[in-house]
């Protein structure tokens, strides 16, 4: 038996099926995994961050990268947890 207030799985899946799509319609995946997706826009806003920190362009995409890795592998542990 669910959890009062707690929404169901299936309408989960529902909500992130249309946050997913609307990330792809924003911008072009740069990388998808089972759980996760990461765009373009994101990395390149973040990057675009890290470059006024004062780090090269390189770095900057680097770390955005890198950052944008470890965001998604933190919510995907609290979806589970």
């Amino acid at each position: 038996m669910p959890v009062i207030g707690f929404p169901h799985k299936k309408f989960l899946l529902k909500v992130l099926e249309s946050l997913l799509f609307q990330m792809c319609k924003a911008g072009e995946i740069l990388e998808k995994g089972v759980n996760a997706t990461i765009t373009t826009d994101e990395v390149e806003q973040t990057a675009a961050y890290y470059r006024i920190g004062g780090m090269s362009e390189k770095e900057a995409y680097a770390e955005a990268v890198d950052y944008a890795r470890k965001r998604e592998a933190l919510y995907q542990e609290a979806l589970r947890n």
